[in-house]
């Protein structure tokens, strides 16, 4: 199953959570506006973007609905990506029916600096790049092989736009060498491959990155030198480019890449299951995933119900400064989550625990949330 928690990043039960690091400082910000899009059939979201002017960028899909709320175009039948643009008070601008190359599933989107966008999706077969220009022209297709000969297995799981107005692509392969896509055979079983595009779209490197097991590549970001951070999970033991035997059987592996996509170092975080990543804003990281296991490893805390939140805050060499446990009697899980200029964190994800279990406070860092 493809990429099945990242559909639901914000599915009806999206709650937005706040991690405010000044011990004085409790608030809750205040909702400016709300929006409900859809059609007559079901939607569901898969990335939101605010775009160059201010506005927002949705896309997702739209199961065979027809013409009918806010969507303006007819079906073909089949589960459809859609894209919304918004205003930046929320009012609907256009939306468009992305039905090019039999597209049925979104991953991420990113904007161009020409105004344009790049989509990382699918249909049943594979997973593909789309590039559209500001008015959803197509302007190039890029598909990652499903033969056999080259790729056993590929999934697709993010791309994040880079200061070079290109992009990285983050993939878990296990296929061979494949010229122009893949220079390297599979080092384990299963492997993160990062792939590196130009703004036009050529590949200008790509890495192979594993231990002897499995490793399943879940996010990308690129770092202040131009290096890329990478997060995924990992039950590889010590060698090729993993250096750390695993803590927990898996374990999330955190792995920094210079420049030209060169590993730097690796980490092996035993405790969670990562869904994002992104550098603070003192050279460290922060990584947010969930876990049902009690303290051990690298987790200091046991669990609170069933699946929890689970934040690790890393320094700039990968080692762990500190973890939190979030978390009521039912399953919490992150999502996403972005650093303010205040040094607090703000958490996206989703929860199924009643009204009262997901709101706490701790000493040291204060937590709110729910």
């Amino acid at each position: 199953m493809k990429n099945t928690l990242r559909f639901k990043q914000f599915v009806k039960s999206l709650l937005v959570f706040m991690v405010i690091a000044q011990a004085n400082v409790l608030a809750q910000p205040a909702i400016q506006w709300d929006k409900t899009i859809g059609s007559t059939g079901s939607e569901q979201l898969s990335s939101v973007l605010q775009s160059t002017d201010g506005g927002y960028i949705l896309t997702g899909t739209s199961g065979a609905a027809g013409i009918g709320g806010d969507r303006t175009e007819p079906t073909t039948g089949d589960d459809e990506a859609w894209m919304v643009k918004l205003g930046p008070a929320g009012t609907k601008i256009w939306d468009d029916i992305l039905d090019q190359y039999g597209i049925t599933r979104v991953i991420s989107t990113i904007q161009t600096t020409d105004g344009g966008f790049v989509i990382a999706g699918g249909s049943e077969v594979l997973d593909f790049l789309l590039k559209l220009d500001a008015a959803r022209n197509v302007q190039w297709f890029y598909p990652f092989s499903p033969d056999n000969e080259f790729f056993t297995y590929t999934n697709l799981v993010e791309i994040a736009a880079t200061t070079d107005g290109g992009f990285v692509a983050a993939l878990t392969s296990n296929g061979r060498i494949q010229a122009g896509q893949k220079d390297e055979n599979p080092i384990g079983g299963l492997d993160y491959l990062i792939i590196k595009f130009s703004a036009s779209g050529a590949i200008q490197w790509n890495n192979t990155i594993g231990g002897t097991g499995q490793d399943y590549c879940s996010t990308i970001r690129q770092t202040a030198d131009g290096g890329y951070i990478v997060a995924g999970t990992s039950s590889s033991g010590i060698g090729f480019d993993k250096t750390e035997a695993p803590k927990l059987g898996t374990d999330l592996w955190i792995v920094k890449l210079n420049a030209n996509g060169v590993v730097v170092w690796d980490k092996t975080i035993g405790g969670p299951t990562v869904q994002s990543i992104i550098q603070s804003a003192d050279g460290g990281y922060i990584a947010g995933g969930y876990s049902n296991t009690n303290a051990g490893g690298d987790k200091s805390e046991n669990s609170k119900g069933g699946y929890d939140m689970w934040i690790v805050k890393l320094d700039p060499a990968g080692s762990v400064v500190w973890d939190r446990t979030i978390g009521g009697s039912g399953n919490d899980y992150v999502y996403g989550l972005f650093e303010n200029p205040d040094g607090s964190i703000i958490l996206g994800g989703q929860s199924d625990s009643g009204i009262g279990e997901t709101r706490q406070k701790q000493a040291g860092n204060r937590l709110i949330y729910g």
